[in-house]
């Protein structure tokens, strides 16, 4: 993988969540700072990767969705957010898939979506996710964003708009098949979400100009640190479908969720378990953190023992991550 350079938007890193709630970069060639990762269902070499185990700080600098048709034909649609450091001028652009392999809003599209009303843009934002717990079957579908602490102060919580029963939250429906079986009908939660994300998308991207200026005002940085934010581009690498935790089935971008058709041929899937060193695998050397203030979390390349990650309380939960 490679970072995209401009020489206003600064370097971006792409990141991905796996199947233990961490954020991550993913290379195909051998990089200082990545460890191999290996595929859990072929037992091969499937690339290399570089795990933020304490996540990353920064302002929300753009949300969307965005499409890409694969040489297989199959289109994919991924939420993006991206967050912006002014001062170091990098950004972090989170990939999270739409929809599940069920067809349903992902759980990380729906926990952004609870978010959103409450969070002042304006302030800096920690971003990371509920990590999978050693007992878990799934791993967690909830986001964790919240205010950087600055000068050795918690980080702290945004509380969420949209909660279970709460300002109109829609709740899942039970349903019985014909086999007499019950199981719950998301739906209603789907549609919903789709359309606040749509919603949540044009609002703040009409309103980032004076959202920056302010921040940049706030900063005493220059004007001309950053270009007109837009959706970024696909790094040259991605031609082909790539491998990544539970890739989504084909969407149709233009076209309201509930007109959505799975295509009968899906492609191949597979939930990667928590990464394990292979003993003939050596880790490349770590490579250095990069110049940070002190209230940033340093890049991680190695998970950290879980008593780094803020002590939140637990996300309520109104729905599977499958």
């Amino acid at each position: 993988m490679a970072f995209r350079e401009n020489r206003s938007f600064g370097t971006t890193y792409y990141l991905y969540i796996n199947s233990d709630g961490n954020l991550y970069e993913k290379s195909n060639e051998p990089k200082e700072g990545f460890v191999q990762h290996i595929n859990p269902n072929s037992g091969q070499p499937a690339g290399y990767w570089k795990e933020y185990y304490n996540g990353v700080v920064g302002y929300i600098n753009y949300i969307g969705l965005k499409s890409s048709t694969f040489s297989n034909g199959n289109t994919v649609t991924n939420f993006l957010i991206v967050l912006k450091d002014y001062e170091l001028n990098e950004n972090y652009c989170i990939s999270i898939p739409l929809v599940n392999q069920k067809g349903n809003i992902k759980g990380f599209v729906k926990s952004f979506v609870k978010y959103y009303e409450n969070i002042d843009f304006s302030r800096e934002i920690y971003f990371n996710v509920f990590k999978k717990k050693k007992d878990d079957e799934f791993g967690s579908s909830e986001l964790i964003i919240a205010y950087a602490g600055v000068d050795g102060e918690k980080d702290q919580l945004v509380e969420r708009f949209y909660k279970k029963g709460v300002n109109g939250w829609p709740d899942p429906v039970e349903v019985t098949g014909f086999d007499g079986n019950k199981s719950l009908d998301y739906s209603a939660q789907n549609n919903f979400t789709y359309q606040k994300i749509k919603e949540y998308s044009n609002r703040f991207n009409d309103s980032i100009k004076d959202i920056r200026a302010g921040i940049m005002a706030k900063l005493g940085l220059g004007s001309n640190t950053q270009q007109e934010p837009t959706a970024p581009q696909a790094y040259t690498q991605q031609a082909a479908a790539p491998q990544q935790v539970q890739q989504p089935q084909s969407v149709p971008s233009a076209i309201p969720y509930q007109n959505y058709q799975q295509p009968a041929q899906r492609p191949a899937q597979y939930q990667a378990p928590a990464y394990t060193p292979q003993p003939t695998a050596q880790p490349a050397a770590p490579a250095p953190a990069p110049a940070t203030r002190s209230t940033k979390p340093q890049h991680q390349t190695q998970p950290q023992p879980q008593a780094q990650i803020p002590n939140f309380p637990p996300m309520e939960e109104d729905d599977l991550p499958f």
